[in-house]
């Protein structure tokens, strides 16, 4: 008596694929893809290195955050004008 497997050859011996074969593959598409649009989205670049700012560099934009508040809080801009001025000093002695 032959065996049912005997009598019914299996897709796999015929050489055409399995539907689990297939979906196996787009699973694993799938994975491979999921896991490359995690790692752009979580992925961190590294800042550019850029050199520090002298101490006359740093003054000097202490003095423009002073400019742009000298119109609406005339104190605070003329506070920043002092330490800008105490910073740059600082260096030279």
């Amino acid at each position: 008596m032959p065996s049912t497997l005997s009598s019914h050859p299996s897709s796999l011996v015929l050489g055409r694929p399995h539907t689990a074969d297939g979906l196996r593959n787009t699973a694993a598409t799938a994975l491979r893809w999921g896991h490359r649009f995690w790692m752009a989205l979580t992925t961190r670049v590294a800042p550019k290195t850029t050199q520090p700012l002298t101490r006359f560099q740093e003054a000097e934009q202490t003095r423009a955050m002073a400019d742009k508040l000298l119109s609406s809080d005339p104190r605070f801009a003329h506070e920043l004008y002092a330490a800008a001025d105490r910073h740059e000093r600082a260096a030279q002695n």
